[in-house]
């Protein structure tokens, strides 16, 4: 059956990729297992009769995304067996074979899921990177080292993640990679500004141009939010970025400690998140 397996995921971010090398290792399924890789806001392209297309008979596994319960229904009814693992708070609702855990990454869960044992240090920075990193800007310099693996179109990404979880090692020259990374954070936090979006939310914002667009959300966040005088000054922190031909991509996030929902608010414009960190995506500019 392992030949008839397809993993559904989102490449946006380190969970999700290193999710899926990782996923691919413990459940003893080939490097080249089929990936489809789904774009939040984009999911329903993917069900309704294109779900007979890549979906029968297969053994379809979702990670970290949380899908709709209209999604996985129209999978369940095509597929040979649906499973989801992921730590988004949507997927709490989801009726059907599940593992879900907010307060873990999707690479901690996978690791506790398959009784794996006392995580190694990898494991534990994919962690922290995921879920805390809006909070330790000291973890950057794990993030470049991490994206540098498993962010790029490489042939030996199973290789190198099983090497980081027998010794993990970083590379001297992501502390230089971090201090640089943070200068040029610095320069782009220059030009946010505050703004009003629909019925009072409250938001810093700021544009990060196409020479930019490699500089980390969360530190860009953090340091936004870190230079109030006080962060009930605002609801959120928004980076966004134009794509041409197809939209305006804004990222949102939060410290723990505020008190808004960042989940309910990137659901209402189509988007999905958790508490601290979301996404959507619009043909138009936001209104500000």
């Amino acid at each position: 059956m392992k030949n008839k397996s397809i993993i559904i995921s989102h490449k946006s971010d380190i969970d999700g990729r290193l999710g899926r090398e990782l996923f691919c290792y413990l459940a003893e399924l080939p490097v080249n297992t089929e990936t489809l890789w789904i774009e939040y806001g984009k999911d329903e392209q993917y069900i309704g009769e294109t779900a007979k297309e890549w979906a029968v008979g297969k053994d379809v596994f979702i990670l970290d995304f949380a899908v709709s319960q209209g999604f996985f229904n129209t999978v369940a009814k095509y597929a040979n067996n649906v499973q989801l693992f992921d730590h988004h708070t949507g997927s709490m609702k989801i009726q059907g074979t599940k593992v879900v855990d907010t307060n873990e990454s999707t690479v901690s869960l996978l690791w506790s899921a398959f009784g794996m044992g006392p995580p190694p240090k990898l494991v534990k920075l994919a962690r922290l990177i995921d879920i805390d990193m809006i909070h330790d800007r000291s973890l950057l310099k794990h993030k470049l080292f991490l994206d540098s693996i498993f962010m790029e179109d490489r042939d030996d990404k199973q290789e190198q993640m099983l090497q980081l979880l027998d010794n993990y090692q970083i590379p001297e020259k992501y502390e230089l990679l971090e201090r640089e990374h943070f200068e040029r954070v610095e320069a782009l936090v220059e030009k946010a500004k505050f703004a009003s979006i629909e019925e009072g939310v409250r938001v810093v914002i700021v544009e990060r141009p196409e020479a930019d667009r490699d500089l980390d959300t969360d530190i860009v966040a953090n340091t936004m939010l870190s230079r109030l005088d006080s962060v009930s000054d605002v609801d959120f922190a928004i980076v966004y970025f134009t794509i041409p031909n197809v939209g305006f991509v804004y990222s949102v996030r939060k410290f723990a400690s505020m008190p808004s929902s960042l989940e309910e608010f990137t659901k209402s414009f189509g988007g999905g998140g958790r508490e601290t960190a979301g996404a959507f995506r619009l043909d138009e500019p936001l209104d500000i």
